[in-house]
């Protein structure tokens, strides 16, 4: 009988790298210039093992930076989706992709819109960086994710930074932040003082 839990439990554990897996989901973001220190290109990829549906995104700009229009263009991978491009009022610009049928994204990899970023004069190299925030996908079941904030500097002119600056913008990576109360249930987040499962750890919220 000790024989068979051993062999079970040895099953269960060669197993749990491949459910680990199946949860990974990676956002990154890459710029382009356009117009040195003034417009840019961002493309927008996901790399996923688990089915989404949806998808919020909002994009923090530097204060004079708008979404240049007409430029927001959803990827193939969205084709079943309604996606929109709204600048709120604070100057974020937030990205909604959904559709009535919990139809999934199209395959595992790839870009899901690009748009492309004005400024109405020259940033400085401070300033030259976008926010990613607010990131939240659903599955097929219904359950959230939301991924870690994470920020992309826009390459800029050599004589305003100082720096070569390369054609593109090293891509940044978020990975997934799961929350969960003590019953199980899929917290997007924590909003009272308490006990909750993040990244299978136990973090007591005060």
């Amino acid at each position: 009988m000790n024989h068979i839990i051993r062999t079970l439990s040895a099953a269960l554990l060669l197993l749990l790298p491949a459910a680990v897996l199946r949860a990974q989901n990676t956002v990154t973001a890459e710029a382009t210039t356009v117009t040195e220190g003034q417009e840019w290109t961002l493309d927008v990829s996901q790399t996923n093992t688990t089915e989404y549906v949806t998808f919020q995104a909002d994009i923090a700009v530097p204060e004079g930076v708008t979404l240049k229009a007409g430029s927001f263009t959803p990827a193939a991978r969205l084709n079943d989706h309604t996606v929109t491009a709204t600048t709120l009022s604070n100057g974020v610009i937030r990205i909604i992709a959904h559709n009535n049928f919990n139809t999934t994204f199209l395959g595992y990899s790839g870009t899901l819109f690009t748009l492309t970023l004005t400024a109405a004069s020259t940033l400085t190299a401070s300033d030259a960086k976008i926010v990613f925030r607010n990131m939240r996908f659903t599955d097929t079941d219904l359950q959230e994710e939301l991924l870690t904030a994470f920020i992309v500097e826009l390459p800029m002119p050599d004589d305003l930074t100082g720096i070569v600056a390369p054609g593109r913008a090293a891509a940044s990576t978020v990975s997934t932040t799961r929350i969960y109360d003590l019953q199980g249930r899929t917290i997007a987040t924590p909003k009272r003082a308490g006990i909750y499962i993040i990244n299978g750890k136990k973090v007591c919220i005060r």
